[in-house]
């Protein structure tokens, strides 16, 4: 019996680590922005290849689409945008 209930403060104590780190690495990478003003000749993609994020391109230009709210791929010069970046070039 006790040794029941050792394992399963364990397993609890492990469970609810893991959550606090997911949680953290949640909010260091949604705090890791900047914004971007829209210079001549920069696109979505252009943007997303310049934030230095891993992985595949198109997934950074589907968040600087959730950040800001854009739909389409239509962007403009002038524009003040939120853009991912690398939190380890911080």
């Amino acid at each position: 019996m006790i040794f029941g209930a050792s394992i399963l403060t364990i397993i609890g104590i492990v469970i609810a680590s893991g959550q606090l780190a997911g949680a953290s690495d949640i909010a260091q990478s949604a705090s890791a922005t900047e914004m971007v003003t829209v210079q001549a000749g920069d696109s979505l993609w252009s943007l997303a290849t310049k934030a230095v994020l891993t992985g595949d391109p198109r997934d950074t230009v589907q968040r600087i689409r959730e950040l800001n709210g854009i739909e389409g791929s239509v962007i403009a010069i002038g524009d003040r945008l939120v853009v991912p970046v690398d939190p380890s070039s911080r």
